[in-house]
C-alpha cells in the first residue's frame, strides 16, 4: 500500500551508490533516520550492506580492492555506514569491505578510492515516481549526443561527408528503439534525432523527434506522457547496455524505478513490463521497481511485499503467486485472472484433449 515504505528500499540503494537519498537530495540523519523506539541519547546510524558479484574480466585496477580487501572472493560484501561526525554534527560515511559470508572490515583511508572506483563501475539510476518522462528525456540528451559522436569517430570518411554521416549515425543509433516502439500500441512509426542541415547548424542541440503513424515527426516532448515514458526507458536501456566506449570501466547498470506503470494505458503497461523482463535478461542490467500493477508482478523473477506495522515497515520475500493474491485481497491491485498475469500472449480455451490437438 501507499506509505508502507517501498520507496525507502530504492532510496537506500540510491544512497549506497550515489550518496543521495533522491536525485539532488542529500542525506539528513535527523530527517531520514526514523526509529520511535530509539532512546534519545542513543547514536543514530544507518547501515546499508550489499553482497555483489562484479563478474569476470574486470580491469586490473577494478580487481585491486577485491584482491586486497576480500582475498579475491568472487562475491564481496560492501557496507556503508552513516553517522553524525562528533564535531561538525554532519553525516559522515564509513566504508567496510570483505568476502561474502564474513564480517566486512573497515577500509583504510588509502583504500577508499579503490573501493569507490569499483562501485563506480556500476551505473545506478533512481527514477522516482515524481520525475516526468519529459525530464528523463531532456536529462539524457547529452548522453545521446556522446553516443552519436562516438559513432561518428569510428567513420574513416567523416571528413568528406560530415553532415550526411551525422544523419546516418543518428539513424543507426535510433534504429533499435524505432523497431521496439513500432511493435507497441503507442502508434509510433519512427524515432529520429533532429540533426543539422549544414555546418552552420552543427552547434544546434540534437533533439529527439517521434513520428506518429501517418503523421509528420514532432519533438518527443510534444507526444503524450505515456509514449514519452516508453521512449525514455528504451533510450536508458540503449545507453546503459552499450558499454563498448567505456573501455572495460563500466560493468553494467542497476535501475530503481518507482511505479513504472504511471502515465501508461493498459496495453503499454503490459508491453513495458515485457520490455523490463527482456532488458533484465542481460547480465548488464538489473531492475528493481515498486508497483501496484499486476502486469509488472507477472514478469518479475522475485517479489517482495511491503506493509506498515505501527511505525515500522515489514518486508517479506514472497512467491509471485502469493504477492498477486496479497495485492488483490488488500486492495493494492484490482483483480486480474491468473491466466492473464505475465507477458501478453494469445490464449485459446478448448474442451478436451482432442480439441487441444
Amino acid at each position: 500500500p501507499n506509505g508502507s515504505g517501498k520507496s525507502n528500499l530504492l532510496r537506500a540503494l540510491n544512497l549506497f551508490f550515489n550518496g543521495e537519498v533522491e536525485n539532488g537530495v542529500t542525506l539528513e540523519l535527523g530527517r531520514d533516520f526514523h526509529d520511535p523506539e530509539l532512546k534519545r541519547k542513543a547514536k543514530k546510524l544507518i547501515d546499508i550492506e550489499l553482497d555483489m558479484h562484479f563478474g569476470d574480466g574486470l580491469r586490473t585496477e577494478l580487481q585491486h580492492p577485491i584482491v586486497n580487501l576480500a582475498d579475491g572472493s568472487e562475491v564481496v560484501t560492501i557496507r556503508k555506514r552513516w553517522l553524525f561526525e562528533p564535531v561538525t554534527r554532519e553525516p559522515a560515511m564509513e566504508l567496510f569491505f570483505g568476502a561474502a559470508g564474513t564480517e566486512p572490515t573497515p577500509v583504510s583511508p588509502g583504500d577508499v578510492g579503490l573501493a569507490e572506483r569499483l562501485l563506480g563501475s556500476v551505473r545506478f539510476r533512481y527514477v522516482s515516481n515524481h520525475i516526468h518522462p519529459t525530464d528523463l528525456l531532456r536529462n539524457e540528451e547529452e548522453n545521446i549526443r556522446r553516443g552519436l559522436f562516438r559513432r561518428l569517430g569510428k567513420s574513416r570518411s567523416f571528413a568528406a561527408d560530415q553532415i550526411e554521416k551525422i544523419r546516418e549515425a543518428a539513424g543507426s543509433l535510433m534504429d533499435p528503439i524505432s523497431k521496439e516502439l513500432e511493435g507497441s500500441s503507442a502508434s509510433v512509426s519512427n524515432i529520429e534525432l533532429g540533426t543539422p542541415k549544414d555546418w552552420g547548424e552543427l552547434l544546434w542541440t540534437f533533439g529527439l523527434r517521434m513520428q506518429s503513424n501517418g503523421a509528420v515527426a514532432r519533438e518527443a516532448v510534444l507526444h503524450g506522457s505515456g509514449i514519452q515514458s516508453t521512449l525514455a526507458y528504451a533510450i536508458l536501456h540503449m545507453l546503459d547496455t552499450s558499454l563498448e566506449s567505456d573501455f572495460g570501466w563500466r560493468r553494467g547498470a542497476i535501475w530503481a524505478v518507482e511505479e513504472p506503470e504511471s502515465f501508461l494505458h493498459a496495453d503499454l503497461q503490459a508491453q513495458l513490463a515485457e520490455s523490463f523482463s527482456r532488458y533484465a535478461n542481460s547480465d548488464r542490467l538489473q531492475i528493481f521497481f515498486t508497483t501496484h500493477n499486476a502486469a509488472f508482478l507477472g514478469v518479475s523473477d522475485t517479489g517482495v511485499g511491503v506493509t506498515i506495522s505501527g511505525a515500522t515497515s515489514d518486508i517479506a520475500k514472497q512467491p509471485r503467486s502469493s504477492l498477486i493474491d496479497i495485492a488483490v485481497s488488500s486492495g493494492v491491485a484490482p483483480f486480474t485472472h491468473p491466466l492473464h498475469i505475465g507477458p501478453l500472449k494469445p490464449l485459446l480455451l478448448v474442451e478436451g484433449r482432442d480439441d487441444r490437438v
